[in-house]
């Protein structure tokens, strides 16, 4: 379930995923979710090609993996929600991992941003 709140302020439009956030832990009773904060490190940020990698490694996972930079939120199996908050080198992000065999999957995704991936290919 996904469910987003928009509202607007002088013809502005936000989401307010802060409530998102709120029912879904509220329906989904989220205790074992891993959270980490995350400094890219790769030298041109994390552009397609990582990108593309982590959403390969989150979408193959059966279970949540987001993205939080600012007020943004991120599906992180998807190439194009991860590309749209452009992380450059030095971004700070907050990566959120929740399901079966959470703390592998998280240790892949942390490798990935943080250029200490050994399979890159």
């Amino acid at each position: 379930v996904y469910i987003t709140y928009v509202y607007t302020i002088k013809k502005k439009h936000y989401t307010n995923y802060s409530i998102y956030a709120s029912l879904h832990n509220l329906f989904n009773n989220r205790k074992n979710m891993i959270e980490k904060r995350v400094i890219i490190k790769l030298p041109i940020g994390l552009h397609a090609r990582p990108a593309s990698k982590f959403a390969k490694i989150a979408s193959a996972f059966n279970g949540d993996v987001y993205l939080l930079k600012d007020s943004s939120m991120a599906n992180a199996k998807s190439i194009l929600s991860i590309l749209s908050l452009a992380l450059e080198e030095g971004s700070e992000v907050i990566l959120r991992v929740e399901g079966e065999n959470e703390e592998e999957v998280f240790k892949r995704l942390v490798a990935i941003l943080t250029g200490e991936d050994e399979n890159e290919n």
